[in-house]
Formats: C-alpha cells, structure tokens, sequence
C-alpha cells in the first residue's frame, strides 16, 4: 500500500520524466519532482514511526500486550449543546465549591438564630400532686399547678454583640457563596464558548471535507479523460485525505471541549 502524499509525489516524478522525454521541461524539473518524492517518502516513514510509538503508549496505558490487534471503532455522534444558562444552573447544583459555600451559609444562619434565641424566656408549665399524713388537719392529697418564666433582662451587651458576630459571619458566608457562583459561572462559559466554536471548526471542516471530494472526483475524470495528467488527480486524492485528517483532528478538538464543559459543570464526561 502506497500512501497518498507518497504517490502523489511519484506521480509528479513520472509526469515530469515524460515531459523530458518529449523535450518539454529541462532535466531540472526532474531532478525537483525527485527530491520532492523522497521528501514524501520521508515524511511517510516519519509519520508512520509516530503512529508506531503512539500505539504502543496506548496499549501500555490500557494494559494491551504489544501485539494486540485492535480496531478503532468512531465513537458515538456528539448532541447539541444546550443554552449556556442550563449549564450555569447545572454547576451551581454540582460543584462542590458551591456546595460547600451553601453549607457555610445555612450553619451560619443557624448560628444567628441560635443568637437570636437568646432573648427568648424560658417558659415551664407544670403540675404537682403531693400526698402527706403526718398532719390531720392538712389534706392527704394536694394539687397545685402554674406557669415559670426565665427571663435575662440585663446581660451588659453579652447577647447584642454575640448577634452582630454572628450576624456579620452570616453575610461573610454569602459573599463567599456569591464568589464561588461568580467563578464558577466564568468557568462554564469559558468551556461552553470554547464548545461552540470548537463545533463550527468541526462543521466548517466537513464543508471543506465535501468540497475536497468533489474536487477529487472531478480531476479523476479529468484524468481518465486525458484532459489533466495523472499527477492532478493523485494529488486531488491526497488533499482529500488531508482534509479529512483536518475533520478528525477538529471532531478530536470539539470532544475535548465538551469534556473541558462537563468537567466544569460538575459531570463525568459523556454522563448526564
């Protein structure tokens, strides 16, 4: 199998041989259409050596012996994104910053109440029944009931000042919460911008993709026509293929972006 790039470069050699031959183009174009299908082959080895080294990385991290033999399977289609408002609703709910802000919160209002409360009397209802014998002239059996109340009136500013402590822990624990919604909003709309526009990049590659092709079935029957050398539709074939790996490289990009949005929203990646 003879990679694209490389054939396309072998097919501009050929092209120029014959037009030496029939005394159209000096030897120089030769010797250039050469170097540059050596420069393929070159880059082809490279390349190929990459995907090589890459391989192996992956089946060292997921446990794979090295001779495995995998297929790459596309991954399911991505769906739409939705507003950036129900992300920002989401992380407010999930991140535990703001979790844990919302707690500080709620034990600092408690705190206040408890402060509050101070100045509440404690009020005790109760009844008695008390039994005696040792003296005639006293009933045996008596009841007695009633209503007793504690109250604090004077405390020298113990209970004022332990309210405005508490009062002003409060409001500290709002704008802490305040903050953590602040940064966590910014951090989702960061990630959910870098989204959209990872997901023009991809529908502009497709687009470009689709013209590729045409262009590539075009040169082709050109080619078979003899209206355009053999080297036109090699190298049509070959920017199809580059614009392809532009469309897998941007699909790449755009995933990494969705996983950068559910990472800020307080998701695993792929989860709901």
């Amino acid at each position: 199998f003879r990679h694209p790039l490389l054939a396309t470069a072998v097919s501009s050699q050929a092209d120029a041989e014959r037009a030496v031959g029939t005394g159209m183009v000096v030897d120089a174009r030769v010797s250039e259409a050469k170097a540059s299908a050596l420069d393929a082959e070159r880059d082809v080895i490279s390349a190929s050596n990459s995907a090589e080294d890459a391989r192996e990385e992956l089946f060292q991290l997921v446990g794979l012996p090295l001779d495995a033999n995998v297929t790459l399977v596309a991954p399911a289609p991505t769906v739409a994104l939705g507003s950036l408002g129900e992300y920002v609703a989401l992380a407010t709910q999930r991140r535990p910053e703001v979790i844990a802000a919302q707690a500080q919160v709620e034990q600092a209002r408690r705190g206040t109440r408890s402060a509050k409360s101070e100045y509440v009397p404690d009020v005790a209802v109760f009844a008695k029944h008390t039994y005696q014998d040792a003296m005639a002239f006293i009933p045996s059996n008596s009841f007695s009931a009633g209503i007793q109340a504690k109250w604090t009136i004077v405390d020298f500013g113990r209970r004022s000042s332990t309210i405005e402590q508490r009062v002003a822990g409060e409001q500290m624990a709002l704008e802490n919460l305040a903050q953590a919604r602040e940064k966590v909003a910014l951090e989702v709309e960061k990630a959910y911008r870098n989204a959209v526009r990872a997901d023009h990049v991809v529908r502009v590659a497709r687009q470009a993709l689709e013209a590729r092709r045409d262009a590539e079935r075009i040169a082709g029957g050109q080619a078979t026509a003899g209206l355009v050398l053999v080297s036109n539709h090699s190298e049509a074939s070959a920017t199809r293929l580059a614009a392809e790996s532009s469309l897998f490289e941007a699909e790449l990009g755009a995933r990494i972006a969705r996983a950068e949005l559910a990472r800020a929203v307080g998701s695993v990646p792929g989860g709901s």
